[in-house]
């Protein structure tokens, strides 16, 4: 009897493989799905090699006639689930009413809904599902429906780079499931649903599978086209994605490429080039913002158990907890360690204040945790309990409390570039190292563990701030005390910090840095990279600079037997002559500075002397100038005082003319008023002088005259 098990076995695994579908496909309708699912089936061909799983909202215990009326649209054989049923393709499955739908090993399995879960939400346990055991050969599809359901499970779906499909809001009889699916922002097709058949067909005959009957995908991407994709998205978005995995890479390279059809590497290139926007969504693709509520039970439950008693120990009443979260995608995480810590507090009865500080290189993912409002599927992740105590119902979705919001800050940031956060009690970075190559993984752990020793100094050397133990670095130095960097800097990094600080504060380098600096530390030399970065934020802290020391790991020294002090000499050499050799190095890039420096104060000095010179001339000229027209006023006043001359004579010669005649003789102008006049004009009395006046005209006597 075992015998014959075992090959009935064998029979079932082979036939199994036989008949496996390539794609798995499943389906989410609600209210007015029917509509939804006869078009769909009705334009869908038979024959495509794909299998098909329909999950409706249907009351537990209502016969479902479903089955038989999909019959009626599709050639495709149309089976309702019995437990244990294993997938085959080109056949459509049902789940029956009131129960909950798994796939494990390609076999579909009915589950009971928990008496707890309030909001029956089949459609998003299945896509779950479908997600965990299909992986990127799953596609989820939403069709017409109310509310929420579907929405996690096609975020899920796209998780492990599977393909999504909503219906077109617009051309569904309820657009509830379709718009949440769409807002969430990881759908690849938005289409009618007549539409969708040949759109999953093209699909599945694209270059990312490797067959029909294919279960495992190709990523048919070179290196080649690999290194112009990420200098696109690096020019597009500013972040450098190289130090991904590369498998991770191609696999998400590769599924965009089968959604848009493109099977050369090089036209995809093109294509990125030409449609910016397909950018856009291979950068959010790589990101694979893929997180729920109290993932991982366990890990919760130990972080409560082991952790948190640790970190609350010894804890001041008016302490405050600070908490990084790393790669928080659209915040769960960083809510549910809120959650957490409320908890415990209320617990121990100890309320300390606390700061979560969430983030992630995705805006759009940062933008949806700031919101704080999630589908009714997070109650699959989330109990009863904390649902009535954290979460507030508003129209078929879950908004986080005002107090539990209150406790986190998100931010977007780039957790290779960017610098950490500091005085951290907690750092939190699950499912992201994981993406990362090895090499970057071990650059990013440091920055976890705490921050390096650090000095704010201004653009003089003065140094503002001190963070960490800098005895090995500075030290005080005789005579008047100083708090000047360079005064302060130990043997070999003087020299550096002098350059780094000119190529800062006189050309707007923004980050300088210099590696493997041997600085002797209390008797013995220490190799270190020295960083000096310009200062933008905050405000009170801008145009200051930050100056970090990254020791480097010590090298092995251990000698060989038998070498004895002779060795030891013979290793001390080499160091005395690389240290003499990187004091000559920055001495000879201090004269080189200093010379650019003095050259371009000579340009400056010299453009400096050719504008003095060329004011000078410009004065000269109007000195010229001045003495021209000076010598013209001259020449004319001489004229004018050679006319007056001649006039005074001329007036006189006729003065005496007029007198010597005789004749009483008046000049009048036009007005009549006297002009000139000779004497006998006079009178011989005042009586005759009285009427002469008054006879031309001018009554009143003048004696003057």
């Amino acid at each position: 009897m075992k015998a014959n098990g075992n090959i009935n076995d064998l029979h079932n695994t082979t036939d199994l493989a036989a008949d496996a579908a390539s794609l798995v496909v499943g389906i989410g309708a609600s209210a007015g799905g029917l509509e939804a699912l006869e078009t769909f089936f009705t334009h869908l061909p038979p024959q495509t090699g794909f299998a098909f799983i329909v999950v409706t909202h249907q009351q537990p215990g209502h016969i479902s006639l479903l089955p038989d009326l999909l019959k009626n649209f599709t050639k495709m054989p149309v089976l309702s689930v019995l437990d244990g049923m294993a997938l085959k393709k080109d056949h459509v499955f049902v789940c029956p009413p009131g129960k909950n739908l798994a796939l494990l090993n390609r076999r579909l399995h009915l589950m009971d809904s928990q008496k707890h879960d309030a909001a029956h939400l089949p459609i998003d346990y299945f896509l779950r599902s479908l997600a965990e055991d299909i992986q990127e050969m799953g596609v989820g599809i939403i069709l017409s429906g109310t509310g929420t359901d579907g929405t996690l499970g096609l975020k899920s779906i796209k998780g492990v780079a599977g393909m999504t499909m909503v219906q077109e809001p617009k051309t569904a009889k309820f657009d509830g499931m379709p718009s949440s699916a769409i807002a969430m922002g990881d759908v690849d097709f938005v289409l009618p649903a007549e539409k969708m058949g040949l759109q999953l067909i093209q699909y599945g005959k694209g270059p990312y599978f490797k067959s029909s009957h294919s279960v495992e995908p190709e990523a048919p991407v070179a290196a080649e086209p690999i290194q112009k994709i990420l200098i696109l998205l690096r020019n597009r978005t500013g972040n450098d994605l190289s130090a991904y995995k590369p498998t991770t890479i191609k696999r998400r390279i590769a599924r965009r490429m089968n959604i848009h059809q493109i099977k050369n590497p090089d036209n995809y290139v093109q294509f990125l080039q030409e449609n910016p926007i397909e950018l856009d969504k291979l950068f959010k693709e790589l990101l694979i913002n893929v997180t729920n509520f109290f993932r991982d039970a366990d890990a919760f439950e130990a972080l409560s158990a082991l952790a948190l008693p640790k970190l609350f120990e010894g804890k001041a009443d008016n302490y405050e907890l600070r908490v990084w979260i790393a790669g928080c995608s659209s915040g769960e995480e960083a809510y549910s360690i809120a959650i957490l810590l409320k908890e415990y507090m209320a617990k121990i009865g100890k309320a300390l204040r606390f700061q979560i500080f969430a983030t992630d290189l995705d805006d759009s993912a940062i933008n949806w945790a700031r919101d704080g409002v999630y589908p009714c599927g997070i109650a699959a992740d989330v109990s009863p309990e904390r649902l009535e105590r954290y979460f507030k119902l508003e129209d078929s979705q879950y908004r986080i409390s005002k107090e539990i919001r209150e406790t986190v800050i998100f931010a977007t940031q780039n957790l290779i570039q960017d610098p950490p956060f500091t005085r951290v009690d907690l750092i939190s970075c699950r499912n992201l190292l994981i993406y990362l190559s090895a090499s970057l993984q071990k650059e990013i752990f440091p920055q976890f563990h705490y921050v390096p020793v650090s000095v704010i100094i201004n653009e003089h050397g003065k140094i503002v701030y001190i963070h960490g133990r800098t005895g090995k670095y500075l030290e005080p130095t005789t005579g008047q005390p100083s708090w000047n960097i360079i005064e302060m800097a130990r043997e070999g990094l003087r020299l550096p910090l002098v350059s780094s600080l000119r190529l800062a504060a006189k050309k707007g380098e923004t980050v300088i840095c210099s590696n493997g600096l041997r600085v002797r530390t209390n008797g013995d030399f220490e190799t270190i990279d020295l960083k000096l970065e310009k200062m933008s934020d905050p405000e009170a802290l801008r145009d200051l600079f930050l100056v970090s020391f990254h020791p480097q790991a010590p090298e092995n020294t251990d000698q060989p037997e038998g070498r004895g002090q002779t060795a030891t000499l013979l290793m001390e050499k080499p160091g005395e002559k690389e240290q003499l050799e990187q004091e000559l190095f920055f001495t000879k890039e201090s004269l080189r500075a200093t010379i650019e420096e003095l050259e371009t104060s000579n340009e400056e000095l010299k453009s400096t002397n050719e504008e003095l010179q060329s004011t000078n001339e410009e004065l000269e000229t109007a000195k010229e100038e001045m003495q021209s027209l000076n010598e013209e006023l001259n020449t004319v006043n001489n004229e004018l005082q050679n006319k007056i001359e001649s006039l005074s004579e001329t007036n006189d010669d006729m003065q005496n003319l007029l007198n010597s005649t005789d004749i009483a003789t008046i000049f009048l102008d036009c007005k009549l008023k006297i002009k000139r006049f000779t004497r006998p004009s006079q009178g011989d009395n005042q009586a005759d002088r009285q009427r002469y006046w008054q006879a031309a005209g001018r009554p009143g006597f003048h004696p003057e005259i």
